[in-house]
């Protein structure tokens, strides 16, 4: 299984090299992810998919890394996800209720 062979890897000391790789591929993902996502959805529906992102990836290092590796990917997930794209979220939900509410 993958976790077995995370298992090895820290055996033989390789293991941070898989964890640098795949916190960088992460890192990239999520940033292309949320700048495209950000355009296309409501706030609301946004923050809800970020949510769920979050939650796949609290499953996916419970089950595949060790248990430090999982503070770092959920805190690269949410900066590229929530921290990076806040501004966008906020000036698109002032934009939406506005012009929604006609307030002018």
């Amino acid at each position: 299984t993958i976790r077995s062979i995370v298992e090895l890897l820290v055996y033989i000391t390789q293991y941070d090299s898989l964890e640098e790789l795949c916190l960088s591929d992460a890192d990239v993902f999520y940033r292309e992810e949320s700048c495209r996502l950000v355009s296309l959805m409501a706030p609301a529906e946004y923050v809800h998919h970020c949510h769920g992102r979050i939650k796949e990836e609290i499953s996916r290092c419970q089950a595949l890394f060790q248990p430090a590796t999982m503070l770092k990917m959920l805190d690269i997930t949410r900066n590229a996800l929530v921290k990076l794209q806040c501004s966008t979220m906020l000036e698109k939900g002032v934009h939406d209720f506005v012009a929604e509410h006609r307030v002018q």
